[in-house]
């Protein structure tokens, strides 16, 4: 891929994948959801091989062999990167993290709800985006959106789309040029002790003004 400032974009490899756990952990508290660092670990093993398992677009960031940023998403009509049976061992690993009853995907169904509520038809998912903290400001998340831009309208010219939380940077989303159109209170039962509440968050965003927006 191309080369940008002192690194380079490529596409993610599996061997990428602990690199790739270790950055959502900078922006994902999973010690939030488990109580331990082995549960831990399972939690951003099994997020990050599940949205592996159904990429279409998996592009890094790296400077000096050292992987700074990821992006992962899914575009409509466009062939997955990796097997897909890449979500048994996501399964397996939640299953670590949670125990064999599973664990309640109160974030999903309202993810879901809110895509559902704007009744629009969508061309993929930015599903995982990461970077190190010191790229952040730098432009390198920016350039991760457009090159996904890029691929996506390389299937169709219809809309984007996101979920952030109040857990993320999700101020960044409205900066590059996405709309919130939705968002939901949610409260996670995490003990007496611990606060489980959260706001998510749906953005949108037309691949083509991104792409513009350079």
């Amino acid at each position: 891929m191309t080369d940008r400032t002192n690194g380079i974009f490529r596409q993610a490899r599996l061997e990428d994948v602990e690199t790739i756990v270790s950055l959502t952990a900078q922006s994902l508290d999973f010690s939030r959801y488990c109580d331990t660092k082995e549960k831990c670990h399972a939690f951003g093993l099994g997020f990050v091989l599940g949205h592996l398992a159904e990429s279409a677009h998996a592009v890094v960031y790296e400077e000096d062999c050292v992987v700074l940023g990821v992006l992962l998403g899914t575009i409509e009509g466009a062939p997955l990167l990796f097997d897909p049976s890449l979500e048994r061992e996501a399964e397996r690993q939640y299953e670590i993290a949670f125990g064999k009853e599973g664990r309640s995907d109160i974030y999903g169904e309202c993810c879901r709800t809110m895509k559902e509520e704007t009744g629009l038809s969508f061309q993929g998912e930015i599903t995982l985006l990461s970077l190190r903290p010191e790229l952040c400001g730098k432009g390198m998340g920016k350039r991760l959106v457009q090159d996904y831009c890029r691929k996506a309208l390389e299937y169709g010219e219809k809309p984007i789309y996101l979920y952030s939380d109040t857990d993320c940077n999700y101020g960044f989303y409205p900066h590059i040029g996405f709309a919130e159109m939705r968002r939901k209170d949610i409260c996670f039962d995490l003990g007496p002790d611990r606060d489980g509440r959260l706001t998510c968050f749906l953005y949108v965003a037309d691949p083509k003004k991104i792409v513009a927006n350079g």
